[in-house]
């Protein structure tokens, strides 16, 4: 048999409560990706400006991942993790960001 293929997952909730419930689904379900990413600069929230340009609510999606990083690291799975920003962000939230 071949080598077996890393799994990337990437999410993107439409809300913080989404992003949580997709990561704990990811957490308890019977294998991990090998590979993380969640995508906070989806252009598609209706009604929302982008995550990635409020560095308040970056900090909350970062917590929430390290935690669910975390519980899986005691699960005996250490996980790789990225999180998608857009490539331009605004000058007054980045300061802010670079501390996380």
């Amino acid at each position: 048999m071949g080598q077996e293929k890393p799994i990337f997952l990437s999410i993107g909730g439409l809300s913080f409560l989404e992003n949580k419930d997709l990561l704990a689904l990811i957490r308890n379900a019977p294998f991990y990706p090998d590979f993380i990413e969640l995508n906070l600069s989806c252009l598609n929230l209706i009604g929302h400006s982008i995550v990635a340009y409020d560095p308040d609510e970056i900090k909350q999606h970062l917590n929430l991942l390290t935690i669910t990083l975390d519980i899986m690291k005691k699960d005996g799975k250490d996980i790789s993790c990225g999180v998608k920003l857009p490539p331009i962000s605004l000058i007054r939230g980045l300061g802010k960001l670079a501390k996380y």
